[in-house]
């Protein structure tokens, strides 16, 4: 296995003041898919991708619009969140990620139903992509709580791992 280092693309690396923000183990999926093996939410922030054997999470397969949300550290104070870094499976199913989308909000969840803020349109991969990172601008949205959520019906939610980029609050760095 190997650990993701703080910063992925160079796209990353140009934004000065940009740092990769904690995660709480607070995450959830509208659902999970167990399998005899544990494939929930928490799989997806554990900062492991690509192969030999790297962790992964997969919601119930053919979902409606199934998502992943991931709560920002600390869970109190609300983050401008700059990017997201999504890492699709790198030994297989690159092709069910796309489309994606990438919400901030203030509660985790659907991000429809509770007031999330897109960070843009749906992301549509090319046919030839693989499984990135696949960097989601996100121009600060200030939220507790990032979600990815795959719209449509027939959809299954099944990453290695997403890392959220930020502002950090100066009081933190204290």
């Amino acid at each position: 296995r190997r650990r993701l280092a703080s910063v992925t693309s160079s796209a990353v690396t140009a934004r000065k003041h940009t740092v990769r923000l904690p995660l709480l183990s607070a995450t959830m999926m509208s659902t999970a898919m167990w399998a005899g093996h544990n494939l929930s939410a928490p799989n997806c922030i554990d900062g492991l991708a690509g192969p030999p054997l790297a962790t992964f999470c997969l919601s119930r397969l053919n979902d409606t619009s199934p998502w992943l949300s991931v709560q920002l550290a600390p869970a109190a104070a609300a983050v401008g969140v700059s990017h997201v870094l999504v890492h699709g499976r790198s030994d297989c199913c690159h092709n069910l990620l796309s489309p994606f989308e990438i919400w901030v909000a203030h509660a985790a969840g659907d991000p429809v139903a509770n007031g999330g803020v897109a960070c843009g349109p749906p992301v549509i991969l090319p046919e030839t992509a693989t499984s990135g990172p696949f960097t989601v601008a996100c121009a600060g949205h200030s939220g507790t709580h990032v979600t990815l959520r795959l719209p449509g019906t027939q959809r299954t939610l099944n990453i290695e791992d997403i890392e959220v980029f930020g502002q950090r609050d100066r009081e933190s760095e204290r």
